[in-house]
């Protein structure tokens, strides 16, 4: 057993350390497993780069960021709870999880689920589900198993439950070391001033609260649970963080850009997918792609397994598009050029445009009804056009709440500030937080070289009123 503290140079956190004790050089040792390694070739952001050229950091970045503020963060609480209710298995299993929590994350991270959930795939939909099928199916849970026999499988559950635990709630809640950590990361890296986060000062100021089980959404004051909670001094760097994390969605996860070639991705696997599973296999010379590539092994799986979905990265995936340029399919070699060489589809944002025209009390009303008409006549539009580039409108729909209040979900889905000796849900205590309204997006995505689905769509917008 090594002596030595292991350090890792960060830009974010500058020093990383993993101490030379047995738990620590277990979790040392994870990062040495093919599947955490994996990590380096899958970019944090996907294609947030062609926006933002310095986004290229890498999800092994990021998961040893979010194992820092864990560990960080726990080791606050033991400092806050009284020495004989710290619980430091249910510590050792919440480091493991932060540690582990994206290595299910399929290349282009986001973008890969959503090819999953148009090709009815749940089993690679859900990243948290895949992550933990390879804890418990890869070479991890050996390595996990060496500090006690069923530490794998303790670490797997506490990714999978819901429940209310404090130490859950470091890994997966609305302030947890995942978003303390790509919330500030993202940031750096893509230079924008927006997404800050009053770290040192949020961390100092939480203490240990109490809060009811919610069942049903009825909350039951006799069934209390530990939880985080913000103290009187740290409300306004809570409620920086809640708007922060807001403001990073339209200005970087949700940029027009970025969506573009999200969509262009997706809708290239579900036109290579369905052709591999409905076709002659032995066509696959056709696409450019040997039998060998991981992508054809993972897409000819009826049930992709955790096996395929390892030997895929982003790397494979610029391979791919770089085989695929000379398909006889159009739209995969179209496709497969435009993600090489940024050309990207022109994007036309529907909701600004259709805002314009309308104004008064029920202005939002009247805007998502035009904008529902809109969607359903893109969709037949679809699915009366043949799927080639100057035939296709494609189209992306999001939301986002500033701050998700689900008393259903228990703390996970709360962020409590100390409002003299009680804890309250901070949309309670922050005007601000209360009154921002939900963002909403809805644009389509048509070729720039012209064509009926641009006109179409352009057509449509001259006259909302009509609609």
């Amino acid at each position: 057993m090594s002596s030595k503290n292991r350090r890792i140079r960060d830009p974010l956190h500058d020093i990383i350390e993993f101490k030379a004790e047995r738990f620590e050089i277990i979790l040392w040792n994870l990062l040495q497993t093919r599947p955490f390694q994996r990590l380096r070739r899958i970019k944090q952001l996907g294609f947030s780069d062609f926006v933002y050229p310095g986004a290229t950091h890498s999800r092994f970045m990021h998961s040893l960021g979010v194992f820092h503020i864990a560990k960080r963060l726990l080791e606050h609480i033991q400092n806050l709870l009284p020495q004989d209710s710290f619980d430091t298995n249910k510590k050792a299993c919440a480091l493991a999880a932060a540690l582990l929590h994206d290595i299910g994350h399929g290349p282009f991270s986001h973008a890969f689920e959503d090819v999953a959930k148009r090709l009815d795939m749940p089993r690679m939909i859900d990243h948290e589900a895949m992550t933990t099928q390879i804890i418990r199916g890869s070479e991890i849970s050996g390595v996990l198993d060496k500090f006690h026999d069923t530490f794998s499988e303790q670490v797997a559950t506490l990714l999978e439950t819901e429940n209310n635990d404090i130490y859950r709630a470091v890994v997966s809640s609305q302030f947890d070391a995942d978003r303390l950590d790509y919330m500030q990361r993202d940031r750096l890296s893509t230079g924008t001033h927006l997404g800050m986060v009053d770290y040192e000062w949020l961390l100092s100021n939480l203490e240990i609260g109490h809060k009811p089980v919610a069942v049903e959404d009825d909350e039951l004051p006799e069934a209390n649970v530990e939880t985080l909670v913000i103290n009187a001094k740290g409300i306004l760097a809570a409620e920086s963080y809640v708007l922060n994390l807001f403001h990073l969605y339209p200005i970087v996860y949700f940029h027009k850009t970025t969506r573009g070639a999200e969509k262009l991705f997706t809708e290239l696997l579900c036109e290579l997918f369905s052709i591999m599973r409905n076709g002659n296999k032995n066509d696959i010379v056709e696409y450019g792609l040997s039998f060998k590539h991981p992508l054809v092994r993972f897409a000819s799986e009826s049930e992709p397994s955790s096996d395929s979905l390892l030997a895929l990265d982003d790397t494979t995936m610029w391979s791919a598009f770089e085989a695929m340029q000379e398909a006889k399919n159009p739209l995969i070699a179209d496709f497969s050029k435009r993600l090489l060489h940024r050309r990207l589809f022109k994007c036309i944002d529907i909701r600004e445009r259709l805002g314009k025209c309308f104004t008064g009390v029920d202005a939002e009303g009247e805007l998502q009804k035009v904008c529902n008409t809109v969607e359903e006549r893109i969709v037949e539009w679809n699915q009366t056009h043949s799927r080639n580039s100057k035939q296709m409108i494609l189209l992306d729909k999001a939301s986002r709440m500033p701050y998700k209040n689900s008393p259903r979900k228990g703390m996970a889905e709360q962020i409590r500030v100390k409002v003299g000796e009680e804890a309250r849900n901070i949309d309670e205590v922050s005007k601000v937080v209360a009154s921002i309204p939900e963002f909403r997006l809805f644009r389509c995505y048509v070729s720039e070289r012209g064509g009926d689905a641009g006109k179409y769509v352009e057509d449509m917008l001259k006259n909302p009123t009509h609609l």
